[in-house]
């Protein structure tokens, strides 16, 4: 019955092993997903920062028309919207990877536990095989001596009738 505790154990072990090889590769994929939006991020920032300079500095070598002047703004006005939605990505890639963080942190804390649990189960289990072989040895010594006692009154009754 205790060997069946110390495989069920060691089933619940292995589960939850595979379940913090999958927490670790979910780590591994949102800190690539989070430094990739990062990149994009800084590098949309340089070039938008670049861009706005360059269109700047074509709207005030010449006198500008309204039109010229609503384009630079609603460009702006993209560039602006672009770098938001990049912001936000960021913010909800840096959420994934603390959240996947955490769950490999609490996966790691549960394997850990059960490990524990385990090698008790495991230590117990042997306690009692080591019981059970010594009990089975001290009757197979009593036996013995049981049988080694028949035969020594067998003798002497024999002695005794001749």
């Amino acid at each position: 019955m205790m060997r069946d505790v110390v495989e069920l154990s060691q089933y619940k072990t292995r589960i939850q092993l595979r379940k913090v090889n999958q927490s670790t590769l979910a780590v591994v994929e949102s800190k690539a997903a989070w430094e990739e939006i990062k990149q994009q991020q800084e590098d949309y920032t340089q070039w938008q920062l670049a861009e706005t300079q360059r269109l700047f500095d074509a709207l005030a070598a010449k006198p500008a028309t309204t039109e010229q002047l609503k384009t630079y703004n609603s460009t702006l006005a993209t560039f602006k919207h672009t770098l938001l939605s990049l912001n936000k990505n960021l913010s909800i890639a840096e959420s994934e990877y603390s959240r996947d963080r955490d769950q490999l942190t609490q996966e790691k804390q549960q394997l850990h536990q059960l490990q524990n649990k385990q090698e008790k189960f495991e230590y117990v289990s042997h306690q009692l095989d080591d019981i059970v072989a010594n009990q089975r040895r001290q009757k197979e010594e009593e036996q013995a001596m049981d049988d080694h006692s028949s035969i020594s009154q067998t003798i002497t009754f024999i002695s005794k009738e001749r």
